[in-house]
């Protein structure tokens, strides 16, 4: 999983251009996470998918980091000066509400879609 910044994208489209012959697209929708598949090995790469809403940028304009799917208002919490305590915000999150992780959802979804897809292929595979 990486975040779906400048970095991320660059390091996602590598699959893309350098080793194509290696993954094949698994997923395309940037709101359910980009995704690609390892012909050989089975592995996963994705971004982070983008919140509705905020779709309306190309892929190499967006700038979005996992953190960035927390509310502004959580992440003010743990800002000092713009920076964003990440070891103090990690260690009060186990108090934040369950509402205030909503914008994860698409990332299990993502996951939960990998196991499913996995699993039914290795029980396809079985019979």
């Amino acid at each position: 999983m990486l975040d779906f910044d400048k970095g991320g994208y660059k390091e996602f489209q590598k699959c893309k251009t350098k080793q194509k012959d290696k993954w094949e697209e698994y997923c395309s929708n940037k709101e359910e996470g980009l995704c690609y598949k390892h012909k050989e090995q089975g592995g996963y790469i994705f971004l982070l998918p983008i919140p509705n809403g905020s779709n309306d940028k190309a892929s190499t304009e967006i700038n979005l980091a996992i953190e960035d799917l927390l509310s502004k208002e959580i992440q003010n919490q743990f800002s000092n000066n713009n920076v964003l305590n990440k070891n103090e915000l990690a260690k009060e999150s186990a108090n934040f509400k369950k509402c205030d992780f909503n914008n994860f959802i698409p990332i299990f979804d993502i996951i939960e879609k990998i196991i499913r897809d996995n699993t039914e292929q290795k029980n396809g595979n079985q019979a």
